[in-house]
């Protein structure tokens, strides 16, 4: 598994200015005052990171060719109609069908008759012996039905049920202490008369307003010339 490293911008700029730095190195290199210089200026910083050994890496594998992809698509089957239903009525009680059963007859025979008898013999079983035990597992079958089912629907039925509604009435309490009702009293307020009286008066009314300049009035003076003018006349028939 290779190792894959992230870089980040701050690790990039800090190899540019460390090879700037030794650039300036060799450059200076003749000169012992640029030496000491450029040795004060120096500046290192060291970086540790770990990566995790194998690296985590998502490989996504394309295929250069369409890949086909199957899907079950209904197929059309003839029914007959009317189709055959098998409905069958359940009674909740026991039902007793009346079976007509043959009568036993004896029949002798003056010859006797050998009858085979399996007798048990013994047989070496190792202990303990395996037993092999089927487990049937039921699988789920579906059973597709081509025609509409109706499905009974128990549907509420209104039920009137009376009910008896107590009506409230004013009961009468007494009460035996003496109750204090607060209520107003008139005070005696001094009214100078004769009093104003706001009058609303209804709109329009007739209203003076005085302006304190003169206003001039437009008047029309006859033209000494003769105005023509040309009035439109609509016709149905066009211009060829």
């Amino acid at each position: 598994m290779e190792k894959v490293y992230e870089i980040t911008r701050y690790q990039i700029r800090l190899a540019i200015s460390k090879l700037k730095t030794e650039e300036l190195r060799y450059s200076y290199a003749a000169n012992p005052l640029h030496v000491e210089q450029s040795k004060k200026e120096e500046k290192s910083i060291t970086i540790v990171k770990q990566v995790p050994v194998p690296y985590p890496v998502e490989i996504v594998k394309k295929v250069p060719y369409a890949v086909k992809i199957p899907i079950e698509r209904p197929v059309p089957v003839s029914v007959n109609k009317p189709y055959p239903i098998e409905v069958i009525k359940e009674v909740p009680y026991p039902i007793k069908v009346k079976v007509p059963q043959p009568l036993p007859v004896e029949k002798h025979i003056p010859v006797p008759i050998k009858v085979f008898v399996n007798k048990p013999y013994p047989v070496h079983v190792d202990k303990p012996y395996p037993v092999f035990i089927e487990k049937k597992i039921p699988l789920p079958v579906e059973k597709k039905i081509h025609y509409a089912v109706k499905v009974p629907v128990e549907r509420p039925v209104p039920v009137h049920i009376p009910v008896v509604k107590t009506i409230p009435y004013a009961v009468e309490k007494k009460v035996p202490i003496e109750i204090k009702v607060p209520f107003e009293r008139p005070v005696p307020v001094f009214v100078t008369k004769p009093f104003p009286v706001p009058i609303e008066k209804k709109v329009p009314y007739p209203v003076t307003k005085i302006v304190p300049y003169p206003i001039k009035i437009p008047v029309k003076v006859p033209s000494p010339y003769t105005i023509v003018k040309y009035v439109p006349v609509k016709s149905d028939k066009h211009h060829l």
